[in-house]
């Protein structure tokens, strides 16, 4: 149908307007005539006036694409209207005839004008640009940039621009997005759109998309070598000399070698021209792929089990470079070499991963072997080998230790494999008490800060029987009996290292009887022995009688002990 039909009295002014494929376009139309123009305008009555009331004046458009001749239609039924005038208009006709402005501009009220149309393009109808985003893509994590190559092609005209968005995934950051080519940066696993807009001389756009999956990090994780007594830490060799990158450390010398509790260059002898290696282990605690970040000044290399994992070379400024590696749960091995040779001098190491945000590298997952530990020596200064002593003994025992890496925690006192006793401070000394007789294999173990142990040379030591003492307590030196009496004889008898078994009671080499128990007694009739002074002398463990001398020996199993002499007159 019609784009702006006008009808009225007065002027009537249409301007400044853009008018696109209107018109009739062949099909049946309801209003006859009617309704095939783009711009149509006519006197407001369909009956003859006499005093014409409409000026209509068109300028200032743009009709584009008329679909039928007389897009721009002016006329006034029954003479109207007075003269109109059209200009300054603008038409894109297609295949437009050379008298196209006849064609399609239709002034029917006489004295009509008409300057300055024009016609801006009169070939086929523009087709809109092509947009080719280019092929999809399939990147691998620690791949996080990709590469989109677009192109855009205009069958009727040119290029002339291009818009790269994102419309669908992750967080991106398209670097140039104006451009027909661009890189994305920034990409994680995930699945990104991409669309590409390009735009053509007429304004006319093409769209394309272009799908860039991300997958997860395709890594094999190292497993843990988790060394056996690890202590925190890290060991050190501090070196000296002016480089340019990283040396191999190990072809040189070192200064000095230590331990810290983490990377750290205050230990160094100098601010400039020097370097070190820090090794260690790093305890991670679950599996998966972690990031490890240096930021260094000068230069630096980060290993994982022997893996080059951070590169971080050179000489340069205080800059962070980072690296991905997958490890299993456990200890792994750790290892920077660092330089500095002028100006500041900086080494932080940082890492994340699985349930560990990014975060300098804390000195609780850090780990070094300490050397091995030399046992301590201990010797016993006293008793010395093959002392005798009586029982009930007491024994003192002392001992010296030493240790050359450490210090003596204790050292412990042995008779055989028992464990009789130990001093935790020097001198260290132990009283044995109540010893009783036997012989006794003494040692002494000595225990030093790291649990390691030295023992002694074996000392015997004797500790002998001592002998049981007896007396005759009645009757008493010289007592004097009828010749028919009954003689009780009480004694005493003691052990200091154990116990009496029995008092046996002698005359000569004639048992008179024993006892057991304590009181010791006997008694006999003096009628069974001849009328004379007898002499009692006490022995143990026999009381001897002879035919004119009494002679009393008393004591135990195992030893003797003589009294003196006692006299009695048998009358």
């Amino acid at each position: 149908g019609n784009g702006i039909e006008a009808f009225g009295y007065g002027v009537i002014n249409i301007y400044g307007n853009t008018l696109d494929s209107c018109g009739y376009d062949g099909n049946t139309n309801p209003n006859g005539t009617q309704g095939q123009h783009s711009l149509y305008a006519s006197d407001y009555t369909n009956s003859v006036e006499v005093n014409p009331k409409q000026t209509i004046n068109v300028y200032g458009n743009a009709i584009n694409h008329p679909k039928s001749a007389g897009a721009l239609f002016v006329t006034g039924y029954f003479n109207n209207s007075l003269p109109a005038s059209a200009y300054n208009n603008t038409f894109c006709i297609p295949n437009a005839p050379s008298n196209w402005l006849d064609a399609y501009v239709k002034l029917g009220v006489p004295g009509s004008t008409m300057y300055n149309n024009t016609l801006l393009c009169s070939g086929v109808i523009n087709t809109p640009p092509t947009a080719n985003a280019g092929a999809d893509a399939i990147i691998t994590l620690p791949a996080s940039t990709v590469t989109l190559t677009g192109s855009g092609s205009d069958v009727n005209g040119t290029i002339a621009g291009y818009q790269w968005t994102k419309i669908a995934g992750p967080a991106a950051a398209i670097a140039t997005p104006a451009s027909a080519s661009t890189t994305v940066n920034g990409l994680v696993e995930g699945v990104y759109k991409f669309e590409l807009k390009v735009t053509d001389n007429e304004g006319a756009v093409g769209r394309d998309t272009v799908q860039v999956t991300v997958n997860a990090l395709a890594i094999t994780l190292l497993p843990a070598v988790n060394p056996a007594n690890t202590v925190n830490g890290l060991d050190y060799k501090y070196y000296e000399g002016s480089w340019s990158v990283v040396p191999n450390f190990t072809a040189l010398t070192p200064v000095k070698t230590g331990t810290v509790t983490n990377f750290d260059l205050s230990v160094a002898n100098s601010s400039d021209n020097f370097g070190f290696s820090f090794t260690g282990y790093i305890n991670v605690p679950a599996d998966g792929v972690y990031t490890f970040y240096t930021t260094s000044d000068d230069g630096s290399n980060l290993y994982i089990d022997n893996v080059l994992t951070v590169a971080n070379d050179g000489l340069h400024a205080a800059i962070e470079k980072s690296g991905t590696i997958g490890l299993k749960a456990g200890k792994h091995a750790i290892s920077t070499g660092f330089f500095e040779q002028g100006g500041g001098e900086v080494l932080t190491v940082s890492y994340s991963g699985p349930g560990i945000t990014k975060q300098l590298i804390p000195g609780s997952v850090l780990f070094r072997i300490p050397p091995a530990n030399v046992n301590p020596t201990v010797s016993i200064s006293s008793p010395s080998n093959g002392a005798s002593f009586v029982a009930p003994a007491t024994i003192t025992i002392n001992a010296t230790a030493t240790d050359s890496d450490g210090s003596i925690s204790k050292v412990e006192f042995y008779n055989g494999t028992q464990k009789i006793g130990e001093d935790l401070t020097t001198p260290y000394t132990f009283v044995w008490s109540n010893v009783v007789s036997g012989s006794y294999s003494i040692t002494a173990v000595a225990t030093d800060n790291s649990s390691g142990t030295g023992t002694s040379a074996v000392v015997t030591v004797q500790v002998v029987n001592a002998n049981p003492t007896v007396s005759i307590t009645s009757p008493t030196n010289g007592t004097t009996f009828a010749a028919s009496a009954i003689v009780t004889i009480n004694a005493t008898a003691a052990d200091a290292d154990g116990t009496i078994s029995k008092v046996e009671f002698f005359n000569g080499t004639q048992k008179l009887g024993e006892d057991l128990t304590s009181p010791y007694s006997i008694t006999f009739n003096t009628l069974s022995y001849p009328k004379n002074a007898a002499v009692l002398q006490s022995s143990f463990p026999v009381l001897f009688f002879s035919m004119n001398t009494y002679k009393l020996q008393i004591g135990s199993s195992h030893s003797k002990c003589f009294m003196r002499h006692k006299r009695y007159n048998i009358g």
